[in-house]
């Protein structure tokens, strides 16, 4: 099932000065950026984990954006999810739905960034979880 800790996602009020702070402070090299509906992300490799800042652009456009919405406007920055790299992500979700397990995608969905699903917060007591199968594919 779970191969590794693909990348931690980290809700951001200030992208710009987030991005300063890792790559001017820390020395961090970005590997590019990442846009959905509502939300604009810089990823950071630290290893073999990156950091995925993410921030909420106006209200949310997706069911996931919306708990990174109310992350920063309730508490501003921190952690919002862990995304584990799967090998296959269809026979994972299926696993997990015969196990019970609530899942707000159902269906593996493809994006930018390979295919993925993602646990509901009510799975883990409230902790978000990504599945990704092959993760992000940065040009």
């Amino acid at each position: 099932m779970i191969k590794r800790l693909h990348h931690i996602g980290i809700g951001v009020k200030d992208l710009e000065s987030t991005v300063h702070f890792y790559k001017d402070i820390l020395g961090l090299e970005p590997l590019g950026t990442v846009e959905w509906p509502g939300l604009k992300a810089v990823l950071f490799p630290f290893g073999n984990v990156i950091l995925e800042l993410i921030q909420p652009v106006g209200e949310p456009q997706l069911r996931v954006g919306e708990s990174l919405y109310r992350l920063v406007k309730e508490r501003g920055n921190g952690v919002h999810h862990f995304a584990f790299e799967v090998d296959d992500i269809d026979a994972d979700v299926a696993s997990l739905q015969l196990k019970g397990v609530r899942l707000i995608d159902e269906v593996p969905q493809q994006t930018a960034g390979g295919r993925i699903a993602w646990l509901h917060e009510e799975a883990l007591d409230g902790v978000m979880i990504e599945l990704c199968q092959e993760g992000y594919q940065i040009k």
